[in-house]
């Protein structure tokens, strides 16, 4: 079982326990151990000089399941446990400082016979498995090492004549060639084996992040009608007046599902890339005009004015805003900046909807009123100063 596991948890039996060393447990990558035939038991490579530097590529190559370092030799071990997840294994490592079985979370009492029939898999693994690979890999390797004879005293014919192996010599070398292809092979698929359980863990991720957006923003198509305006909880947007503005803000304080559905039309305007000042325009207009906003002041007390900070969809356009921002490295805002755009938004609302062309329409006919009559009072100066 463990051999399909990620984790193995394993005893260093320690070839100097007899003089009083301790026996180390730790937790290695399953792919690590290796069966050793010669010596009939299993083994895991491990350093032999401890330092802070081995300590440190060890833990760092079994978090990350990467192979060990080529320098390190082989150490008998015996398994203790196994683990699926590295942070599991942490937790079934405490375990071991008390028992002396890890395989589960619960005691059971079948955890030598798990030991013991672990053990055997990784023996037939190392050994059949091997075996078999060895003499596919002989068989194939012995038609290339192989010369043509040749009796000369018999006439050439068109038939493949017969082939025998060269000196058996060479199978240490045939033998010494398997190893070393195997090894690369191994460490070759251990580095894919890892390089894929990383981008799993990146999609799981991506996956995760793009869930809770959609929990976050919900379709906001759904609030629109037909005719393109937006409707929340029977109120329609953009307020055109006062009254129906503050009803619907008064709402927007202790309804938590109008406020969801004000936030899900408030996204789709942001725009992350450009300061924040162009995401509060784009949304302000999105749920006001300008007659409702020529009765507000940002933050300071005027005559006549309400002040727009103590209303509800400030707080609710300042959340959106200030998070979401938060996010980006070069258009961070503070609460200062985010009520200087306010205030700019408010000021310059009145040139929505053609306001600057009508207000320029208007300011003409006067001023042409005014060259008009200063004219005339030039020419009437004129006239008296000749008399």
């Amino acid at each position: 079982m463990a051999v399909n596991t990620a984790y193995t948890l394993v005893l260093f039996v320690d070839d100097k326990k007899d003089n009083g060393d301790l026996e180390s447990i730790d937790m290695v990558p399953s792919f690590w151990l290796k069966y050793d035939e010669e010596d009939d038991c299993l083994k895991c490579p491990c350093y032999d000089n401890v330092t802070i530097k081995n300590k440190e590529i060890f833990s760092n190559a079994v978090r990350n399941l990467q192979p060990p370092p080529t320098t390190w030799s082989f150490h008998r071990v015996e398994i203790r446990g196994y683990s699926n997840t590295y942070a599991i294994g942490l937790q079934r490592l405490d375990k071991l400082q008390v028992k002396r079985f890890a395989f589960t979370t619960d005691d059971t009492d079948n955890d030598e016979e798990k030991q013991k029939s672990i053990e055997k898999r990784y023996r037939l693994k190392g050994s059949k498995t091997s075996g078999k690979k060895v003499e596919k890999l002989l068989s194939e390797c012995q038609k290339h090492f192989v010369e043509k004879t040749n009796d000369s005293n018999e006439v050439q014919s068109k038939d493949v004549q017969p082939m025998k192996p060269k000196n058996k010599d060479n199978f240490a070398e045939i033998i010494d060639g398997i190893n070393k292809m195997q090894t690369a092979v191994l460490d070759r698929f251990n580095k894919l084996s890892h390089q894929v359980g990383t981008l799993q863990s990146e999609i799981l991720k991506i996956k995760a992040e793009i869930q809770q957006s959609k929990n976050s923003m919900p379709a906001q198509h759904s609030l629109a009608n037909l005719d393109g305006i937006y409707q929340i909880e029977g109120y329609d947007i953009a307020f055109e007046n006062l009254s129906d503005f503050e009803k619907f803000d008064k709402d927007l304080k202790n309804n938590a599902e109008l406020r969801q559905k004000c936030i899900s039309i408030m996204y789709p305007c942001l725009n992350l890339s450009a300061k924040p000042m162009e995401s509060i325009l784009k949304i302000a207009k999105k749920f006001l005009k300008k007659e409702v906003l020529e009765f507000y002041t940002a933050i300071k007390e005027r005559k006549g004015k309400k002040i727009f900070k103590t209303t509800s969809f400030y707080s609710c356009l300042y959340d959106v805003i200030i998070s979401e921002f938060a996010k980006t490295s070069s258009h961070k805002i503070n609460e200062n900046q985010f009520q200087k755009d306010i205030g700019k938004m408010i000021n310059n609302s009145k040139d929505w909807d053609g306001g600057r062309k009508d207000r320029d329409s208007k300011e003409k006919p006067q001023q042409n009123e005014d060259s008009t009559r200063n004219k005339r009072t030039i020419s009437s100066s004129s006239s008296s100063d000749k008399e």
